[in-house]
């Protein structure tokens, strides 16, 4: 049984040409968003950007006011007068008493003067019990010291020396001490504290009577010394 009712559609027959014409064709472009304008970058344009003009810094020189300095009041310094004698000394401690002056026998007191003040309180004490003293107070300015001691020295009845280490390490007592050995005068030797003696020392003052002070009792010192001491010398 034959479809003769049926019309059949001719099937049109593509060429190549047009298949390639097909292939050619380019695809249908999508319909792009529209694009959002883009922020505008906060830059500050040069030109209109208006140039501060920059302060020149320049180093200033700090000049600090210099304060004046109070001038404390300078210490007096005290100035000895030059003189041609080794008498014209310092005291700390005033002298108790004048040294003699007569013609009648008197004791001849030597001693360091590092050691004035104490001795100073014994020989004021010995001058109080009626005895004649002669000490280095009573050089008269302008005499030379030398001559002074040697002339009161040869005259003095009685030489004591106050012996410390002070005293041994002064060379007028060690020359005092001599002269007064060579010259056979009644010597007396007070300790006034344990002493170190030299070999020249031990020598001479080994045959002397010594009183050792700093073993006694003040009653017991002045009690021995009053027994020691010439009479010749008391007033």
């Amino acid at each position: 049984m034959t479809n003769s009712g049926v019309k059949k559609t001719p099937v049109k027959k593509t060429s190549s040409k047009s298949k390639a014409a097909n292939l050619k064709k380019p695809a249908l472009k999508k319909k792009a968003s529209p694009k959002k304008p883009a922020a505008k970058k906060s830059v500050a344009k040069k030109s209109a950007a208006k140039k501060t003009p920059k302060k020149k810094i320049t180093a200033k020189k700090i000049t600090t006011k210099k304060v004046p300095k109070k001038k404390t009041p300078a210490t007096k310094k005290i100035i000895k007068k030059k003189t041609t004698n080794n008498t014209d000394k310092i005291y700390p401690v005033k002298p108790p008493f004048d040294a003699y002056k007569g013609q009648k026998p008197y004791l001849f007191c030597s001693y360091a003067h590092a050691d004035m003040k104490i001795i100073f309180k014994i020989i004021d004490k010995i001058q109080k019990m009626g005895y004649r003293i002669w000490y280095d107070e009573g050089i008269a300015p302008g005499i030379e010291w030398p001559e002074a001691i040697g002339k009161a020295l040869l005259k003095c009845d009685q030489y004591l020396v106050f012996l410390t280490p002070n005293a041994m390490a002064s060379r007028n007592v060690r020359n005092e001490i001599n002269f007064a050995y060579r010259e056979n005068k009644d010597l007396l030797v007070i300790f006034l504290e344990e002493t170190k003696l030299s070999g020249g020392m031990k020598l001479q003052l080994g045959t002397v009577h010594c009183i050792k002070k700093y073993e006694l009792t003040d009653m017991n010192f002045y009690e021995t010394l009053n027994k020691v001491l010439n009479t010749k010398i008391k007033k």
